[in-house]
């Protein structure tokens, strides 16, 4: 069997998790995976958590609850943070490059 090569699926393999990209793949998947369960119209089984939907009773809706409360505080809670986190490593990354050609530079002057 051949394999295909797929260029999306091997640049996401190269990326890092503690790397700026890393931090935005992971916010991307985050926010799909919520995106699709409010697109599957998941937002009206939560209510069943609160007890305000009593004719839809059972694991499968408190599950799929929970399923939607999770991605959406994750989509709440994290992308922003793994976002601001990816922003403040790459400036991070741009300064210490910068140094080190600084130093790269002055030490073949010497």
């Amino acid at each position: 069997m051949k394999r295909r090569n797929n260029k999306v699926h091997s640049s996401l393999a190269k990326v890092r998790f503690f790397s700026p990209a890393g931090f935005m793949v992971c916010a991307l998947v985050i926010a799909i995976a919520f995106a699709g369960l409010e697109a599957l119209g998941l937002r009206s089984s939560v209510a069943t958590l609160a007890g305000t939907n009593p004719m839809a009773v059972g694991w499968p809706v408190l599950g799929t609850a929970c399923l939607y409360l999770l991605c959406y505080l994750a989509f709440i809670g994290l992308v922003p943070i793994l976002l601001l986190g990816s922003i403040f490593l790459l400036l991070i990354n741009l300064i210490m490059s910068s140094f080190r050609e600084r130093d790269e530079h002055l030490s073949v002057r010497v």
